[in-house]
């Protein structure tokens, strides 16, 4: 359990980078339905939520500070200082944060990520099923298309699982033949 010495300081840690080197993104600049789904589809999280995730940057964060050394870290053991780190009243920039300064430490100390129980090494992009579902959603951004039109443009094998999964995800509505994106967006 941290002290609240230790929450205070290192929460002023965190945003005392930020307010000096925080980056400019899209969904931060202009946080419009569209570009807060790109965010949401990269990062996986809930919008503007008091939720806890741990991606590579947050993970780099409470390595640096809470595990200096160790190796092998279970995720189990971050959830615990995630919850008590928490800005509650500004939860999205408290993540954003987060990840700036992560980048910035993996940048000037290393990227420490193997350190964690949970490391694997990604895949590469280019031909990747990350990849193929983000054109997926890029073709449906204009609007609904068949899926036959779909699977004219797209010519891959894995593309009906891969509608299949973004269909029971909640990113895509199949209705008879045709496939759109769930909900209003207004594009860019």
């Amino acid at each position: 359990m941290l002290t609240d010495e230790q929450i205070s300081g290192f929460r002023e840690t965190v945003w005392s980078y930020f307010r000096e080197h925080r980056r400019s993104m899209p969904w931060r600049d202009n946080p419009t339905p569209y570009n807060v789904l790109v965010s949401e589809l990269m990062l996986q999280h809930a919008f503007n939520c008091p939720a806890y995730f741990i991606e590579t940057n947050v993970r780099s964060v409470y390595f640096y500070h809470f595990f200096p050394g160790a190796d092998a870290v279970d995720d189990k053991a971050l959830f615990p200082l995630l919850e008590q780190t928490l800005d509650r009243e500004h939860t999205r920039q408290w993540y954003w944060a987060l990840m700036d300064y992560g980048s910035h430490l993996k940048q000037t100390h290393g990227n420490n990520i193997s350190r964690s129980k949970h490391y694997t090494r990604q895949s590469a992009f280019e031909g990747s099923r990350r990849q193929l579902r983000g054109e997926v959603i890029r073709r449906l951004l204009p609007g609904p298309l068949s899926c036959e039109q779909l699977a004219g443009d797209i010519r891959d094998e894995r593309l009906e699982s891969v509608i299949v999964d973004l269909t029971r995800e909640g990113f895509v509505l199949k209705c008879g033949t045709q496939l759109r994106l769930t909900g209003e967006l207004e594009l860019p």
